[in-house]
């Protein structure tokens, strides 16, 4: 099978991929180093024509940037409640239904049939359910009426969180659809101006470079990285040397939670810290929370026995 020529590649769309904050960077240069030479009809005719595309990009990428820090700030109030719940809120609540009740009555076992279990694991919407199950069947019992008031508030913040996440996450991927629109149409108008240029210097080519920001064209470095992993499987996304205040950005695209760490070895279970990421969550993070720095294996795991899972990973 053939390989396609080179020169119809389009290198402006292969390096900005999954790359929006690299799509405006490239974008910023070429339409400076148009304005700079307006004064040539050529190139003022090239910057008239390029300039609205540019700015199409630079508002669809502000308005989902926008959105995205929006989603990580209500995803992690949500995050913060869910965390409140698996630990002292249903341990207090299950102490007094015990002191109450007894741990081996009838009611009891009605209220808690799985313990604390239901509160503590699983999908957000099925912790959020087992609280609004816990106050409705609090419901007539006078003892514990004072905590079936508690648990229907602490249900009311979590509905609430919830929906706001989910809207922000469905705002987000509308918005994340305009900019990558105007991504597309950012790199065909530079692959076309770059054919332009191209015939424009033809006897000089080398006069081409300044209108492209080749630095950043020229580091492809890998700085995504997305797959899926099996049912009780981990896999190894990358090996890479991490500093402290690296920052990185995981997605869990899938439908089960997954838990991401640090591992000295490739196939290593863990056996310290791990970030548990939630299905439909995002995490931004610094290398330091996954573990020890000298492990330079990052992993992620599927606790699940029968979902896979899928992730993304930017890092930087």
């Amino acid at each position: 099978m053939l390989l396609l020529w080179h020169f119809l590649i389009n290198v402006f769309l292969v390096v900005t991929k999954r790359n929006y904050l690299k799509a405006t960077i490239l974008s910023f240069y070429h339409d400076a180093a148009l304005y700079g030479r307006i004064a040539n009809p050529y190139f003022a005719d090239l910057y008239a024509q390029y300039h609205p595309i540019h700015l199409e990009l630079m508002n669809a990428y502000s308005i989902w940037n926008a959105h995205k820090g929006t989603q990580v700030g209500k995803t992690s109030t949500l995050n913060k409640l869910l965390t409140q719940l698996s630990g002292t809120k249903i341990q207090k609540w299950d102490v007094k239904m015990q002191d109450t009740l007894g741990k081996d009555s009838e009611q009891y076992k009605v209220l808690m049939p799985r313990f604390r279990r239901p509160f503590q694991n699983g999908k957000q919407i099925s912790r959020v359910g087992a609280v609004k199950t816990l106050g409705k069947n609090l419901t007539g019992i006078a003892s514990l009426s004072a905590l079936k008031a508690e648990v229907d508030a602490f249900y009311v913040l979590l509905q609430t969180a919830m929906k706001s996440q989910k809207s922000e996450i469905s705002t987000s991927g509308t918005e994340s659809k305009a900019v990558e629109t105007a991504r597309v149409a950012m790199c065909v108008a530079q692959y076309s101006n770059l054919g332009l240029l191209m015939s424009h210097f033809s006897t000089k080519p080398s006069q081409v470079e300044p209108f492209f920001d080749l630095k950043n064209i020229r580091n492809p470095r890998q700085i995504v990285f997305t797959g899926q992993v099996n049912p009780t499987i981990l896999r190894e996304i990358l090996k890479h040397t991490f500093k402290a205040k690296d920052k990185l950005k995981i997605i869990n695209e899938g439908k089960v939670a997954l838990e991401f760490y640090l591992s000295r070895r490739k196939g290593k279970m863990p056996m310290g810290t791990t970030i548990v990421v939630q299905a439909d969550e995002e995490r931004s993070l610094t290398a330091s929370e996954l573990g020890n720095l000298a492990d330079t294996h990052l992993t992620v795991l599927n606790p699940s026995p029968i979902t896979i899972g899928k992730f993304t990973v930017l890092l930087g």
